[in-house]
């Protein structure tokens, strides 16, 4: 007996809603376990206070025997990633003088000294005066999009915060804001997310959290820069003083200007012994992609290069001839970036970068269930570190900056066209 028209469309929604189910059933058995590295991750996560000194009293013709009005210490308060038992990873903006509390969870705190502060990722490294804290091991490579991780977000004397999600994509950039690529994540944020690490199911180190932004949606995006860049910071550490990594300009050694058919960029010259002339790069090579990006204008190609840092390795696809080539050139240069921060600024406080610049609130009134309200004198006012959608204001006001960058380079461009002409003149 057939089944009557009702009846079949019936059956086939029945049928269509549970085919339905099964990717989320067979999702949900791929899911990691992420227990392991879970605990090994909140074990090595600490809180970092900053707390920045009170104003100095006047001086002048100010009574030094009248009583001054109070100033209350400024106490910045992020996450801190133990990559060693007495090294810490963090992101944060320090401000010379300041000192610098480190809290374990179990409520032990000791202070912390400055060793690098690297003002490309906006990452440092802090040293531990006294105790040791479990330490997590970095990736040894960025992983891919779509793996799950977990993240921990210091919460003071008692537990860390943690949620766990998705890579969403990795070598992100985030409008306006000159840092490097980095891994996109749908993880949740928290008001100390700043710092915090985020771990593989493998239980290492991914990557550390400089931003997290909300979009209209109510769906957080977090971002964080891969663990490959905080080797360089420790590959840089110094025993008798702070160092400083300053944004610098890599280079490629080569100009490129537009080719003569229209959306091509070729090479228009090669420096002498050049990052581009020892990889193999020549006159006349027509550019047809950097780090995978199908570029049509020059300004397209200097995306990917200003993203990175003298000794960086980046991929071109070029064209040469009839022969299609794909080669690595290792990026040279080494001049700090036009316009750049100041390592001092006019209150001889140590500055980062205002682009980069994480948003920060104002402490809510001190709450005996609020372990981050819990500070070490009274009279501290605290302002945990903040990146969550305040941060898009921040970055979208940078835009106009980035635009002068690029416009700066293209005069660059321009500048080093007409000394080749000039010298082509007179040759």
């Amino acid at each position: 007996m057939k089944l009557s028209s009702t009846i079949r469309f019936a059956a086939l929604l029945l049928a269509f809603a549970f085919a339905a189910q099964i990717p989320h059933l067979v999702h949900a058995e791929e899911l990691p376990q992420l227990e392991t590295a879970a605990k090994k991750l909140a074990d090595a996560t600490v809180t970092v206070r900053m707390i920045a000194l009170p104003a100095a009293i006047p001086q002048g013709n100010a009574d030094p025997l009248a009583k001054q009005p109070k100033s209350p210490a400024r106490v910045t308060v992020c996450t801190g990633v133990a990559i060693a038992p007495r090294r810490i990873v963090t992101c944060l903006r320090y401000e010379a003088g300041s000192r610098l509390r480190i809290t374990l969870a179990d409520g032990r705190q000791t202070d912390a000294q400055l060793k690098v502060v690297d003002h490309f990722s906006t990452l440092a490294i802090l040293e531990l005066d006294a105790l040791e804290v479990p330490a997590i091991p970095l990736s040894p490579q960025t992983p891919a999009a779509g793996r799950w991780v977990v993240s921990a977000a210091g919460w003071g004397a008692a537990e860390a915060v943690q949620t766990f999600g998705l890579i969403g994509a990795t070598s992100r950039k985030i409008p306006g804001a000159e840092l490097p690529p980095l891994l996109e994540c749908d993880l949740r944020g928290a008001a100390t997310a700043a710092g915090s690490g985020i771990a593989n199911a493998d239980a290492t180190l991914a990557g550390i959290v400089v931003a997290v932004q909300k979009p209209q949606n109510d769906v957080p995006r977090t971002y964080a820069v891969p663990s490959q860049h905080i080797e360089r910071l420790l590959a840089s550490e110094a025993a008798d003083k702070v160092v400083v990594l300053q944004r610098r300009r890599p280079t490629l050694g080569l100009t490129l200007t537009a080719g003569p058919r229209a959306e091509t960029v070729i090479v228009e010259r090669v420096e002498e012994n050049g990052p581009a002339a020892a990889a193999g790069i020549v006159k006349g090579d027509q550019v047809l992609a950097v780090d995978g990006l199908y570029i049509r204008s020059v300004y397209q190609a200097i995306g990917p290069v200003l993203a990175k840092q003298p000794g960086d390795k980046i991929r071109l696809k070029v064209l040469q001839g009839e022969k299609l080539a794909t080669i690595d050139v290792t990026l040279g240069g080494g001049v700090e970036f036009p316009n750049n921060i100041a390592l001092l600024g006019p209150d001889r406080r140590l500055l980062n970068d205002p682009r980069i610049e994480l948003a920060r609130i104002a402490a809510k009134e001190a709450s005996p269930r609020d372990p981050l309200a819990v500070l070490e004198a009274a009279g501290e006012e605290e302002q945990p570190v903040d990146p969550r959608d305040e941060q898009i204001e921040i970055l979208q006001r940078a835009i106009d900056r980035y635009a002068k960058l690029i416009e700066f380079y293209q005069h660059q461009l321009d500048a080093e066209r007409e000394k080749v002409k000039q010298l082509e003149a007179k040759d």
